[in-house]
C-alpha cells in the first residue's frame, strides 16, 4: 500500500500527519527501493532537523500522489466523525504549512482543501501567521485563503447580528474592524472597550439626571480616557476604523460616535445615534415617547443631542432644527430622529470605504462596498417593518 512505511526500514516513531505513515529513516538488511527512499527521505539516521526534513518530503509526496485520501480527511473533518479519521488540529496545521512549497500543483491542492474546511481553517490560518520564520510566498499565500475564507464567515456573522433582536454595536464593529484585516484579533480591541465601559459605569448612579448622566460619559470619554476628533485634512481610514482609533485616541465625528455609542449602548443609557446629514451626532432620548413627534415635526423622544466630535457637547433640539432648516431639509424621524443600529453600522461601512478609495486603495473600497451591498441586502426586511 502506497501509504504504508517501506518494506525494510525501521521507523523513527515519527508520524505523518497527513496519511498516518511513519517516515523510515534507519535501514535494515533489506534493501530499500529507489521508490520507497523517493517517499521516505534518504535511508540513515541524522539530526532532528534532518528527520523533519524527511517527514516534509514524505507529506509532499503523499499530498501530490493522494488527493482523494486528502479530501475524504477534509470531508471527515465536517462530519465529525472520530479523530481516527478526522483531520486534526495538527493535521491541518501540517497541511497549512505546504503553502511553503514552490510547487504550484501542491498549492493548488492544499488551497483548494483549505477551501473545503472552509471557517474551520480561519482560526490555524490566523495563526500561522502570527508565527514568525515564514517566507514571502507563504504569507502571500496563507493572507490570500484567510482573506477569503474570512469574508465569507464574517459576512456569515454580519447577516446574524442584522437578525438579531438587540444589535449590540460593540459587536459589529469587532466584525467590521476583522473584515479590513482578517488576519487581525479582536480580543485586545474588545478589553479596551470592556475596560472603558467599566471605568464610566463605575461613576454612574440612579439618581443622576440625563445631562449628569452624559458629564460622566464625557469625562471618562474625553477627559480620562483622551478621545478627540481629527479636525483638517483628507478622509483617512486611520480615522474610521474601530481599531484605530481605539489605539490613537482619535478619530471623525462618526467614527467617535460609534465608540462613544457602543460604550453607552452596554451600559444600558437611552442613547441613539443620528443620521444628521454631513454630521453623525447622537441623542438621548425619553424612552416612554419614542415614535412621537412634536408640533413641529420633530422626534418627541428627544431631551436632547450630544456631539461627539465636540467633546460630547450637548445641543438643544431647536439648534438642529434650524441647521437641517439652513439645508432645506425637513425636520423629521429621517433627519433627526433616532436612527436603528443598523443604520449606524451602514454609514460606518459607507465612510470607510471612501476613506480607503481617498488613499487610492481601490481593493479595499471595493471589498467594503461590497460588504455594503451585502448588510443593506440582509436589513432590507428589518426596514420593512420598521416602515410598516
Amino acid at each position: 500500500m502506497a501509504d504504508q512505511p517501506p518494506i525494510g526500514l525501521k521507523h523513527s516513531g515519527l508520524i505523518c500527519c497527513i496519511c498516518g505513515a511513519r517516515p523510515a529513516v534507519v535501514a535494515t538488511k533489506r534493501p530499500s527501493t529507489p521508490s520507497n527512499a523517493d517517499i521516505s527521505g534518504s535511508v540513515g539516521g541524522g539530526s532532528p532537523a534532518e528527520i523533519g526534513r524527511r517527514g516534509r518530503i514524505h507529506m509532499v509526496v503523499f499530498i501530490r500522489t493522494h488527493p482523494i485520501k486528502i479530501a475524504r480527511k477534509t470531508q471527515n473533518y465536517f462530519a465529525g466523525q472520530e479523530p481516527e479519521s478526522a483531520m486534526s488540529v495538527t493535521e491541518l496545521h501540517a497541511l497549512i504549512s505546504l503553502l511553503e512549497d514552490p510547487d504550484e500543483g501542491i498549492y493548488t491542492t492544499v488551497k483548494q482543501e483549505l477551501e473545503r474546511i472552509g471557517e474551520a481553517a480561519v482560526p490555524s490560518l490566523r495563526k500561522a501567521l502570527e508565527e514568525d520564520g515564514h517566507g514571502a510566498m507563504f504569507l502571500d499565500r496563507a493572507k490570500s485563503i484567510l482573506d477569503q475564507l474570512a469574508t465569507d464567515e464574517i459576512r456569515t456573522s454580519f447577516a446574524g447580528w442584522v437578525e438579531s433582536p438587540d444589535h449590540g454595536l460593540t459587536t459589529a464593529l469587532l466584525l467590521l474592524d476583522q473584515y479590513v484585516d482578517p488576519a487581525s484579533e479582536t480580543s485586545s480591541l474588545r478589553e479596551d472597550l470592556q475596560r472603558i465601559r467599566q471605568d464610566i459605569w463605575l461613576e454612574l448612579h440612579d439618581d443622576m439626571t440625563a445631562l449628569e448622566q452624559v458629564r460622566v460619559v464625557n469625562r471618562i470619554f474625553f477627559e480620562h480616557h483622551g478621545f478627540d476628533g481629527t479636525r483638517g485634512g483628507a478622509a483617512r481610514p486611520m480615522h474610521a476604523l474601530p481599531s484605530q482609533v481605539l489605539s490613537q485616541r482619535k478619530g471623525n465625528s462618526l467614527a467617535l460616535g460609534a465608540l462613544y455609542l457602543a460604550m453607552v449602548q452596554e451600559l444600558g443609557l437611552p442613547i441613539h445615534g443620528v443620521n444628521l446629514p454631513n454630521h453623525f451626532i447622537l441623542a438621548y432620548c425619553d424612552g416612554g415617547h419614542l415614535g412621537e413627534f412634536s408640533a413641529d415635526g420633530s422626534p418627541g423622544s428627544v431631551l436632547f443631542y450630544i456631539n461627539p466630535f465636540n467633546k460630547g457637547g450637548v445641543i438643544h433640539p431647536e439648534e438642529v432644527n434650524a441647521f437641517l432648516g439652513h439645508l432645506d431639509l425637513p425636520v423629521d424621524q429621517g433627519h433627526c430622529g433616532p436612527c436603528h443600529p443598523v443604520d449606524v453600522l451602514r454609514r460606518l461601512i459607507g465612510n470607510l470605504a471612501y476613506a480607503y478609495e481617498r488613499q487610492e486603495d481601490l481593493g479595499q473600497a471595493e471589498r467594503l462596498r461590497e460588504l455594503l451591498f451585502f448588510v443593506e441586502g440582509c436589513s432590507a426586511p428589518q426596514n420593512a417593518e420598521r416602515s410598516e
